[in-house]
């Protein structure tokens, strides 16, 4: 319960420093809410080496209650200040429970979020600085080549960490079939629009690692 409530603490206190960080505009529109995006997502990952899958679910709830509750009172300007048409912060909450419901153990949680606190983030900021002139548009919503590359890049990287630290281990044929997951979740992420990646990405992620498991390990 207190490992809970003090998980909870902390993410309210990183949207304190972002809400602060953007007042005073040390960080600005997409920049602030992809902050809050990789350091809350970032930590959000550890949570299944040391909380419970129900801990983790009721933390979810919580924190869709509160996002609801703060797009409609438009408490947090970091989180909502986004002009696009967008569910992100909705399906960030939800996803936390789900991927925590179906995924094996927490090192397959842990590489379901940071996809989408990691390299969805680091996406989003690199495209938007560097990517305007290789933008394109997929159902309506504007995409870059330089933040899909950098998306296929932080998923490649996570995968190889995950390979290399989780105890369960993967055979050597699992690296092959692993290096296709960073493609998969890459193009889940340009056709998932509106914030759906948010759920989209980490269910791929937990989708992938189950199949390979089955076959290689």
């Amino acid at each position: 319960m207190i490992l809970s409530v003090v998980s909870l603490g902390i993410v309210g206190l990183i949207l304190v420093v972002s809400e602060y960080l953007l007042k005073h505009k040390i960080l600005h529109g997409e920049i602030s809410r992809k902050f809050v995006h990789i350091v809350a997502g970032t930590f959000i990952a550890s949570w299944g080496f040391y909380l419970s899958t129900q801990q983790i679910q009721a933390l979810s709830a919580v924190l869709l209650l509160g996002v609801i509750l703060s797009k409609w009172l438009k408490v947090f300007g970091s989180v909502h200040s986004v002009t696009r048409k967008t569910w992100g912060e909705v399906f960030f909450a939800v996803s936390i429970g789900l991927t925590a419901t179906l995924a094996p153990n927490e090192w397959v949680f842990a590489a379901a979020i940071l996809h989408m606190s990691i390299a969805d983030g680091l996406a989003a900021i690199v495209g938007t600085r560097f990517g305007k002139s290789t933008g394109y548009i997929v159902f309506g919503q504007y995409k870059t080549l330089v933040g899909s590359i950098t998306f296929y890049l932080a998923s490649a990287t996570i995968m190889a960490v995950l390979i290399l630290v989780s105890p369960a281990g993967f055979s050597n044929q699992a690296w092959l079939a692993v290096m296709w997951i960073p493609l998969l979740t890459t193009v889940t992420e340009n056709i998932a629009i509106n914030g759906i990646d948010n759920l989209a990405v980490p269910l791929v992620v937990v989708g992938a690692l189950h199949v390979i498991s089955q076959i290689y390990i």
